[in-house]
């Protein structure tokens, strides 16, 4: 089979996730479009609206043959580690097509791609960090573009990773459709995810987001909120009170990202206000982003004790060698729900999807179905890589999924440890 990968979020999924999917599918001929999706937190360091099987399910439903799940470690992180996790995980799978979105035009993109990889980049992005600029912004400036778009600036990460990894896939860049990332404004059948989540607040949210998402994820969301709550990040303000407010702040400066002034930035505001809002906005300034106040937030709720963040030498060889010791399979689909055939794939193309992805995952990289199996002892004497690095890593994919669970309302959700008793999606 010929895999393609896409690295997304989907929070939540919608006409411009499904668009890049059949763009890659029709362009490349692939046999299977394979995402690599974050968990129940965002790379922007909020909650997802929903959780990552709910997530998962509506990429399945739209056209993707497979949705793998981007370790926490990587998904709530900058832009350029969120972009080397993704990467790491297509490498694994041995992808041989890499596709994302981008709102620039293609040569655009791979001019600010070359530049990304230059010497002079590091420099100056460096001396923008130092001067008192956020990551975002440096990071533009010494590409060359002070404007550049969110996508590109992820796009340019993708090539830097690939080239870090020493990954070389065939790149399809396609162009984004409708609504720029971030809008507020619709087009047609597009709109922005944040503007999407915007209208989750207005009671009559179903109207309002009809046009703009596929019906099965209509059909998601609706099941959804019947049983729960699209969730914000308010939601954590009490337990993220509680639980910074009795972390040191040497604690919250040793967290991943938590340097340069921001942890005790942080800590001091914690100490003071209670709403994950006010603390953010009083934190947020030139040099530290919204989104990065956020993460460190999010990183302080699953990470509280030192032993569940990753120490210095696992820092080195997740954040700037780019490993990941597992591959995990939230869900695969036979392709019956999507608009794309898959006959000539055999009768059952979930288990073909399966087999397939396993058989790619050798050596150093372990496939997992079942957290449960791969946290048991049995599974190290299998593993050639570093599995201790691989269950800590594991076991905070499931620390973040017990926090975020802890704030809906459905029983069946609301237990700790829903990631050892919750089955991959298998949707037909």
């Amino acid at each position: 089979m010929r895999l393609a990968a896409i690295i997304s979020e989907f929070d939540p999924f919608h006409n411009g996730h499904k668009y890049l999917i059949e763009e890659t599918r029709r362009r490349t001929g692939c046999d299977g479009v394979v995402c690599i999706m974050s968990g129940s937190f965002t790379q922007r360091g909020k909650p997802a609206v929903c959780d990552k099987w709910a997530r998962a399910e509506m990429a399945l439903r739209a056209g993707a043959d497979a949705v793998i799940e981007l370790p926490f470690w990587y998904a709530v992180s900058s832009a350029q580690f969120f972009a080397l996790g993704g990467i790491t995980a297509c490498r694994a799978i041995g992808a041989e097509v890499l596709s994302f979105g981008i709102e620039s035009d293609e040569d655009s993109v791979r001019e600010f791609a070359k530049r990304r990889a230059s010497e002079e980049y590091g420099k100056e992005l460096v001396s923008g960090i130092e001067a008192g600029g956020s990551y975002a912004s440096s990071a533009g400036a010494a590409i060359g573009e002070k404007r550049l778009k969110p996508n590109d600036i992820l796009a340019c990460e993708y090539i830097a990773a690939a080239g870090t990894a020493g990954y070389s896939p065939e790149i399809l860049m396609v162009r984004r459709a409708g609504a720029g990332h971030g809008s507020k404004e619709t087009d047609g059948c597009f709109a922005s995810a944040s503007q999407i989540r915007s209208m989750f607040l207005e009671e009559n949210w179903k109207e309002l987001v009809r046009p703009f998402v596929p019906e099965s994820t209509l059909e998601i969301l609706e099941r959804w909120r019947s049983e729960e709550r699209f969730v914000t990040a308010d939601a954590f303000s009490a337990a993220l009170s509680v639980k910074m407010r009795t972390m040191s702040p040497e604690r919250i400066v040793s967290l991943p990202f938590g340097g340069g002034g921001v942890g005790q930035l942080l800590y001091n505001a914690v100490m003071r206000l209670n709403s994950w809002d006010d603390i953010v906005s009083a934190c947020t300034s030139s040099r530290y982003t919204s989104s990065r106040i956020s993460r460190l937030m999010v990183r302080a709720l699953a990470e509280g004790e030192k032993a569940d963040s990753p120490d210095p030498e696992e820092r080195e060889l997740i954040y700037f060698k780019g490993s990941i010791p597992y591959v995990r399979v939230l869900g695969v689909s036979s392709g019956s729900s999507g608009n794309h055939e898959k006959e000539d794939l055999g009768e059952n193309v979930s288990f073909r999807i399966l087999s397939e992805l396993a058989g790619r995952c050798r050596g150093k990289t372990a496939f997992v179905t079942a957290p449960y199996d791969y946290l048991s002892k049995n599974v190290a004497e299998k593993c050639e890589g570093s599995y201790e690095t691989g269950r800590k890593m594991l076991l905070a994919d499931i620390t973040a999924q017990s926090v975020y669970d802890s704030v809906l309302w459905d029983e069946r959700r609301s237990a700790a440890d829903r990631d050892l008793t919750e089955r991959f999606l298998m949707i037909r």
